[in-house]
């Protein structure tokens, strides 16, 4: 693998190991186009043999190959010293949990599930580059500070014969060097020092001793864990003016300011003008003048060369080991904290979290764990930039830090999660719920207030799930896990909510992924079907249809779209299943086509598409095969869209529509009006078509807000040139407001509710009564 140098002055090497040659085709181009060089395997055995010729930066590793599969190539890589250090990322299509573990215990850092979404692969190939960047860092840190000690330790070496120290310099300058060694803190290690100078200084002169004077201004210090303290007349700080660059004669520090060393010194002996000490010796980290060490010996048999000298080694011992402290400080902040907001990461959760509730148990106390989820976050990411959405993150911790108590822990989870620990909320359970449930709640609130990030006002709602313990769990896991679960349920109820688990809770989450099992198993075995409801015009003749999705479960019989839908959102299933629906309403639309009684009654099939489908890179390409496939004329196709799709990189979703138009296809938006999009965008999207939300139609004849709202949809789509639908229309009323409001075409139940193909063509059929 290259060093800094190198990832900072060339694009990373991205090793993708797929038997598949298209996926080889498909991953490197994205990857090629993010700017990162790609060397392909088309399987482990060849992998190996190029990882010979030169290490990759990252590798991306499939699991399913004929030969040698990726979980055998990933242990093999994790076995060779050479290659250990090249982070391994598993993206395949298995996803049960022990493929996952199986994958994670052969040595893979990530794992990612096919099919894929390319951002998520981009950021955590940089992610996991990022984090080997800092490994390579560190350790280079390590080896630095590690030559430069045996460097010193050369050079003490090579001089001992020249300098002739005698053996009680030589025994100090060993026990410093060992204590800088020594994994201890800066506080610890300056003690240990003073105390060796303090006993071995008594050879060079009759009241010999030595003073730690340190820097009040100085930040290192507080970094460092070196306290000022003056109870114990042990620690004690002077201005920045008053140190001296080089070892001289110092005569202007204040009586009783210094840090005394240890017997058999003397004691109490303080700094005037008429004792002054009788050298000073920078102490310094980085450049940074930390403080001075002075050296008093009255009566010294040393010549002031010898002395000079001998500080000077002393002081660069000194040096290196609190250098080494920094070193050790910065790795175990890294072990320990979040990189982006500087927040406790998971490990150090898990710490607190564990003395916490061994001293809930203790005291029979209760406290609370909330595990809070940013909703829609990833608009921000999306619409924004990953830079705005980083740094809004970041003043996010620092708002809820601002309303947590001193003894409250809150760590980044990861992503737009974040977990507080909130111990000590009384022994009564209503009492402790009702604090948490406060805490929730200012948090929620918190984040309720605009943030303006990059000229932008940033401003989103949060899921909350709350555990108490020790009542909801045993292990810290556990609590969280519960934490999590209540989160989800928060979300499920409509997000921007507090939950407080339940023991029921876990139960439905298991639930919810045997349904997402039963899921793919009915996508293979052809469980879904496809249903057509009628649109009509302003008489209530049938002229086009919406294809909606339904699944006949073969043990829980029919399932509501509203529960599987977004469970094939979550788990990406919505991708294979819209490109079935896709190619189920294609082919049905030939036969209406083909059919001279149908054709003037169908002329238009709609076809929801997912923005999660949409963005997947070969969407294209999949909805021009569909068509080949089934020659179906795209000029009756309408694919329906909603606004949450506008925003992901505009310039790509306005280009990708582009192509499509070219085809012939038209496009609607769905559920018009409550998204978040900007209406500025209309005016650049290739649309053909609005869908009023029947959030919006229903009651519309006795509702005045939402006349209004609609009087405003049909007024702007007629400025526009824009056609226009309303769905959701139940009730002659409402058809009648509508219609003489200037709606052209409606949807609903009053028309037909979603039937198979034979019923809808037989309902296209039956005379209408054109009052």
């Amino acid at each position: 693998m290259r060093d800094m140098s190198d990832i900072q002055s060339a694009p990373a090497v991205v090793m993708i190991v797929d038997d598949n040659p298209n996926n080889l085709k498909v991953l490197g181009g994205m990857l090629q186009q993010a700017g990162y060089k790609v060397r392909p395997a088309l399987s482990g055995e060849i992998a190996l043999r190029s990882l010979r010729t030169g290490l990759p930066d990252l590798i991306l590793l499939d699991i399913r190959m004929p030969g040698m599969d990726g979980y055998e190539v990933c242990r093999r890589i994790q076995s060779d010293p050479e290659l250990a250090d090249v982070p391994v990322i598993f993206i395949s299509a298995l996803q049960d949990m022990e493929d996952k573990v199986h994958a994670f215990q052969a040595g893979g850092v990530d794992y990612i599930v096919k099919p894929f979404q390319i951002e998520e692969v981009l950021v955590r190939a940089r992610t996991h580059l990022e984090l080997a960047q800092a490994r390579r860092a560190l350790k280079s840190i390590n080896a630095e500070l590690e030559q430069r000690v045996a460097e010193r330790t050369r050079q003490l070496e090579q001089s001992n014969e020249a300098l002739r120290f005698s053996m009680q310099e030589e025994h100090i300058l060993g026990e410093l060097l060992a204590l800088g060694l020594q994994h201890t803190t800066a506080s610890d290690f300056l003690d240990a020092a003073m105390e060796v100078l303090g006993s071995r200084l008594e050879w060079s002169g009759e009241g010999a001793y030595a003073h730690l004077v340190l820097n009040r201004d100085s930040e290192r210090i507080g970094r460092l864990g070196v306290g000022a303290t003056t109870g114990d007349g042990r620690i004690s700080q002077v201005d920045d003016e008053r140190f001296q660059r080089d070892i001289v004669h110092l005569d202007r520090v204040e009586p009783g300011i210094a840090y005394r060393c240890a017997l058999p010194c003397p004691l109490g002996l303080p700094i005037t003008d008429g004792d002054p000490p009788r050298f000073v010796v920078p102490i310094e980290i980085e450049g940074e003048r930390l403080g001075m060490l002075v050296y008093h010996a009255p009566a010294s048999r040393m010549s002031a060369e010898r002395w000079s000298d001998f500080l000077a080694r002393v002081t660069d011992v000194l040096n290196l080991g609190l250098e080494r402290r920094l070193s050790d400080d910065r790795i175990e902040y890294m072990a320990y904290h979040d990189e982006l907001t500087g927040l406790p990461n998971r490990r150090l959760l898990a710490d607190r979290l564990e003395l916490e509730m061994e001293r809930a148990r203790a005291h029979d106390d209760i406290g609370a764990v909330l595990f809070l989820d940013l909703d829609r976050f990833k608009t921000i990411n999306d619409a924004l930039g990953h830079t705005v959405g980083d740094r809004y993150l970041r003043e996010v911790s620092r708002m809820f830090a601002a309303s947590l108590r001193a003894g409250d822990t809150l760590s980044r989870w990861g992503g737009d999660e974040f977990v507080i620990l909130s111990p000590s909320l009384g022994r009564d359970v209503a009492a402790a719920a009702r604090r948490a449930h406060a805490l929730a709640t200012e948090l929620a609130a918190r984040l309720a207030e605009p943030v303006r990030v990059d000229g932008h006002d940033l401003q989103l709602d949060a899921s909350v799930g709350i555990t108490l313990f020790p009542p909801d769990g045993d292990t810290g896991n556990a609590l969280v896990s519960h934490a999590d679960i209540a989160m989800n349920q928060a979300k499920q109820a409509g997000r921007n909510t507090i939950r407080f688990y339940e023991a029921d809770m876990g139960s439905l989450a298991e639930r919810r992924l045997r349904l997402e099992k039963d899921m793919r198993r009915a996508l293979e075995r052809e469980e879904f079907t496809v249903l057509y409801q009628p649109q009509t015009d302003a008489v209530g003749q049938v002229r086009g249809c919406e294809a909606l999705v339904r699944w006949n479960h073969p043990e829980r019989g029919l399932i509501s779209p509203a529960e599987f839908i977004p469970l094939a959102e979550d788990s990406g299933l919505i991708v294979p299943l819209g490109n079935w629906v896709l190619r189920q309403a294609l082919a049905r639309q030939v036969g209406w086509r083909d059919d001279p009684e149908l054709a003037p009654h169908l002329t238009m099939v709609s076809v929801n598409v997912s923005s999660r489908q949409f963005h997947q890179a070969d969407f294209v390409e999949q909805v021009e095969s569909a068509l080949a496939e089934t020659g179906a004329n795209p000029r009756m196709l309408e694919l329906e869209v909603t606004e949450s799709l506008l925003l992901v990189d505009v310039d790509e979703t306005v280009a990708r529509m582009g192509r499509l138009k070219a085809l012939g296809i038209r496009f609607a938006i769905d559920d018009f009006g409550t998204g978040y999009s900007s209406l500025a965008y209309l005016k650049r999207l290739p649309i053909d078509r609005l869908k009023i939300d029947q959030s919006f139609v229903r009651d519309v004849h006795k509702d005045h807000q939402d006349a209004a709202i609609v009087g405003s949809i049909i007024a702007m789509a007629q400025h526009l040139q824009l056609g226009l639908i309303a769905e959701g229309v139940e009730t002659e009323a409402e058809w009648v407001f509508l219609r003489a409001a200037g709606c052209p075409a409606f949807q609903g139940y009053l028309f037909g509710r979603p039937m198979p193909a034979a019923e809808l063509a037989a309902w296209a059929l039956r005379p209408r009564d054109a009052s």
